[in-house]
């Protein structure tokens, strides 16, 4: 994990979010896609991801973890404060790298989802994902302005301003290492996972400023574990979802990114794998241009 300029030239590391783990393992021709997956890039996940199709009932589990299981190995990607810290410390250390063990947590998790245990659940699994719904709907709802604003925050000359440093150097990760505005001010700009940790924040702040509902004609606003997912795009270089709303979110927080992430739809990504390597995008492998998402050498 790189946490300097310039930022890290990846191997094709492409993020699964959960909603596209269902649509490759009922894929009429999942098998084929696995496989070519396999050979051909760095499918990675997350704890969260992990827990949420451990969720799934039985039946429904053991059918997403075919796939899930055959693409994905250990370390899964840790919880993002967890990761912030270690990139935080790494950067005040002087150090160009950092490694991240898998937390016994994590270990469970994968070991149960992929029955590689005679444990058939994980304790408090349920209990942390609801949390991180109610975190981020409880600041969601102190922070609303009583008038809606339209501006977006997402935006790389709002995350420089003082006022914001100072939120971000309230994060637990930040005042471990007693972190000061300056502090922040460098590290956003050495470490991609905080300027994606600082992208996820101000997106949360526009859902709150600009009071976007939970739910609009059946669509519900990015929840609590999908915008702590954006900041996995500080680590990977596709991010591939099935929820417009995180899309158009990851979309805004890769390109405060020095090297903005290719972030598109499942389908654009799958129909892509098997595709004539003509007007594809170079780094997801998608048949470009897509309907909509983003490509690292392609605006959308």
């Amino acid at each position: 994990m790189n946490c300097h300029e310039p930022p890290v030239l990846f191997d094709h590391v492409t993020y699964l979010e959960s909603n596209v783990w269902p649509m490759l393992a009922t894929h009429r021709a999942s098998d084929a896609l696995i496989s070519a997956l396999k050979a051909s890039r760095t499918i990675v996940a997350s704890t969260i991801t992990a827990a949420e199709l451990l969720r799934a009932p039985e039946a429904k589990r053991k059918k997403l973890a075919i796939p899930f299981c055959n693409l994905v190995t250990l370390p899964l990607l840790e919880p993002p404060l967890i990761l912030a810290e270690s990139a935080a410390r790494a950067f005040m250390n002087h150090q160009t790298e950092y490694e991240v063990s898998p937390s016994d947590q994590t270990r469970t998790i994968y070991a149960v989802l992929c029955e590689l245990t005679d444990e058939r659940d994980v304790g408090g699994v349920d209990a942390w994902l609801a949390s991180m719904h109610e975190d981020v709907d409880t600041f969601i709802d102190q922070i609303r302005p009583p008038k809606p604003d339209s501006q977006t925050y997402t935006r790389a000359e709002i995350i420089g301003r003082d006022d914001f440093l100072d939120l971000l150097i309230a994060f637990p990760a930040a005042q471990a290492l007693r972190l000061r505005r300056e502090d922040m001010r460098m590290l956003i700009q050495a470490s991609d996972v905080w300027m994606a940790l600082a992208g996820a924040l101000a997106h949360t702040i526009t859902l709150a400023t600009s009071h976007t509902p939970k739910k609009r004609r059946r669509k519900k606003r990015t929840g609590g574990p999908d915008i702590w997912q954006l900041v996995y795009l500080g680590l990977v270089e596709v991010f591939v979802t099935n929820d417009t709303a995180l899309l158009s979110a990851a979309m805004d927080v890769s390109r405060l990114l020095p090297k903005p992430r290719c972030v598109v739809l499942p389908q654009d990504f799958l129909d892509g794998i098997n595709a004539a390597r003509r007007n594809v995008c170079a780094n997801c492998g998608c048949i470009v241009p897509t309907p909509t998402g983003s490509h690292y050498n392609q605006e959308s």
